[in-house]
Parts: structure tokens; sequence; C-alpha cells
């Protein structure tokens, strides 16, 4: 979750990532301090805690992870899939509140953005089109790798959520891995719809296992309870 929250803040508000975070590069005390484990010495940890005291107001990040996320976030900018969405962003960690059945949902959204120019780009958006972005950090951001994902990690009812809450029914994944491989999706009306289908069918579910005091069912309570081979 940390690691995550460090991802998106370097990928959508560089410069809050800068004023957020200091950068531990410890290789010249390590040096310094000499041995097999340096980081385990009262010398190395009384001058961590200096370090700490001298940016009260700013989390500790190591320098392999600042490198890494601050590559990650140059290359979304760069990548002729993503550099568009990125681009034209207007609002990031955009909040938003949406009421479905009765039950009131809030939260932030990735990125919002409008197409401002009338030039061609390979996601065949026009000038004035609004879209949704939500980044995902992968392991391996390939076509191959992360298709599946969107169904088995239900991210559809994510983006069906996101899109009804804005009303805005342009929306895309957008994966990256820290080797910076990246890889945007678009999501089809359809899968859109489905996504907001299944988000109402889990609120029955949820009402009906309070009513039916069910939660201690089986992972298939809702087919039944059982299943026969």
């Amino acid at each position: 979750m940390l690691e995550g929250q460090i991802f998106h803040m370097a990928c959508l508000e560089p410069e809050r990532f800068n004023e957020k975070y200091w950068v531990l590069d410890d290789t010249e005390k390590c040096k310094e301090i000499g041995g097999d484990k340096p980081r385990s010495t009262k010398l190395y940890k009384k001058w961590l805690q200096t370090q700490d005291l001298l940016h009260n107001k700013q989390e500790r990040i190591s320098k392999d992870d600042f490198d890494t996320f601050t590559s990650m976030s140059e290359s979304l900018r760069k990548n002729k899939a993503s550099k568009t969405l990125m681009s034209n962003l207007t609002s990031t960690e955009e909040p938003f509140e949406i009421m479905i059945d009765g039950f009131n949902f809030k939260g932030k959204i990735d990125g919002v953005g409008v197409i401002e120019d009338d030039k061609s780009n390979m996601l065949g958006l026009n000038k004035g089109d609004k879209y949704l972005i939500d980044l995902k950090k992968a392991a391996d951001s390939s076509f191959d790798k992360i298709k599946w994902d969107i169904i088995k990690m239900n991210y559809h009812l994510q983006a069906g959520l996101y899109s009804a809450a804005k009303r805005i029914k342009i929306y895309f994944l957008v994966y990256v891995d820290k080797s910076c491989n990246i890889t945007v999706v678009k999501l089809s009306p359809e899968t859109l719809e489905d996504g907001y289908t299944k988000l109402e069918f889990t609120i029955q579910e949820f009402v009906r296992c309070a009513e039916e005091n069910s939660w201690y069912s089986s992972y298939e309570f809702s087919n039944g309870g059982y299943i026969n081979y």
C-alpha cells in the first residue's frame, strides 16, 4: 500500500512528490563506516536518526525507489501510448461521490483529462473528448500478463463506478512496471456497463447477506452454497 501511494504521487503529482519525500543516499556513509553490515551499526543508526531530524517535514525514501518511481513517471510522459493521456490531464486524485441503491460511495480517481487539440493520436481521441485514467503498477505490464487481471481483479467494476460517478464514458487503464514497460487499455462501453451491473449485483448480494445473516456462508453462497461435481 505504501509503495502504491509513492508510485501514484510520483506519476500523478511529481511536484508534491519532491516536497513530500527526501532521498536517502547512504552510499558514502556505508563506505565510511565499512564492514559487512554498516547499516546495522550504532554509528549508522545515529547518523540516520540525525538525517530524519534534518528532514522532519518529509518522509524518507531510498535512492533506488526514488530513481525507479521517477523513471516510471518520466516514461509515462514519453511513451507513445500514454503521453497524450498524461499531458492532457486537467486534475489528478479527483474526488468523487455517488449514491447507488442507497449506498454512498466516496473515493478518488487517478486522473481526469480533456483532449485540447485536433491532432490525431493513436488512441482515437478527438478535441474536447473527456476521459478517465486509472494507473496500475504491475509486476509485468505486457498485455499477455495483464489482460486477465481486468476481470479477475474486478477493475471493470471499479471503472464502472468511476465512469458513472463522473459521467464520462472514455476510460483507460494504464499499466507500468518497474522496467518502465507500458500498456494502455481502453475499456469498451460494454465492459464499463458490465462492471457497473456487477457492482449493482454485489450491492444486492451484500444486502441479502446482511438480511439473512449469511456472513459465514461459503465462497459460493450466492450460487446456493454448494458445488456439486
